[in-house]
């Protein structure tokens, strides 16, 4: 099975839990299989035309995908990451 990690900020949707086993051949299906698992994390993966949401990221390896690219295969060993994009400018320095 293929293992969605979850940042700090979605967990509380997901039983608290970082990692997820899923079973799925691509990461659209492990999001969604995830998303139906727990339908309040569905809501805040997607957005209403079914897309991954814009301030969302999903990793496998070492590929971002594109949109979340929902066709992109997945097997048993690989590991789904979704990361919240940060938002912001210049910091300021610490003193």
């Amino acid at each position: 099975m293929a293992t969605v990690r979850l940042p700090a900020s979605l967990r509380r949707y997901a039983g608290g839990l970082e990692r997820h086993e899923v079973a799925a051949g691509t990461a659209g299906q492990a999001l969604r299989v995830l998303a139906d698992r727990h339908p309040d994390l569905g809501e805040r993966l997607f957005d209403g035309s079914g897309s991954v949401r814009s301030h969302l990221s999903v990793v496998v390896g070492d590929r971002v995908l594109p949109s979340g690219d929902p066709a992109f295969p997945v097997g048993d060993d690989d590991e789904v990451v979704v990361l919240v994009a940060l938002a912001g400018g210049a910091a300021a320095p610490y003193r």
